[in-house]
């Protein structure tokens, strides 16, 4: 199983968590004017780094399938189901994909070694996504606007 998404996602994902429990202990030190400060700052950054990495999730690829795992669950997605892959800045990746999952119909990651290998790991995710579709059993073949032949002497 190869990792496609960086290490430090977890630890993003956990730093509002962290944040919180910085905010308690600041709390239980002393209620003054500067720690009450303090303390919403805390409460504040981890509801922001929160929201802006809701749909952040570690990402790995094995064989025609990636894996997707947030803080509690993973999930396993075929690569067919795969809608689009686009880079939607310098370091992250957003996959949309054709049916609901658990973790909703678009996920974005960063893509590993903080994001440098982004146009790589999209453009092989791109190219895998192709594959699979193509030797998928449940794919009509590509017969274009073509015709059958036509049947034009008759054997008896």
């Amino acid at each position: 199983m190869r990792r496609l998404s960086s290490l430090l996602v977890p630890a993003v994902k956990l730093s509002p968590f962290l944040l919180g429990i910085r905010a308690v202990v600041v709390l239980l030190q002393g209620a003054d004017e500067y720690s009450l400060t303090r303390v919403a700052g805390l409460l504040t950054g981890g509801l922001i780094v929160a929201l802006l990495t809701r749909r952040w999730k570690s990402v790995f690829l094995h064989g025609n399938r990636l894996y997707l795992a947030g803080l509690r669950s993973t999930i396993e997605v075929p690569l067919h189901e795969v809608a689009t892959i686009e880079i939607v800045s310098t370091r992250r990746i957003a996959l949309t994909f054709r049916r609901n999952t658990d973790f909703g119909t678009r996920v974005v990651f960063v893509a590993r070694r903080l994001g440098f290998e982004t146009p790589e790991i999209a453009h092989e995710l791109s190219y895998l996504v192709h594959r699979a579709r193509s030797m998928h059993p449940g794919r009509r073949p590509n017969t274009g606007n073509r015709r059958p032949p036509r049947n034009i002497s008759r054997v008896a």
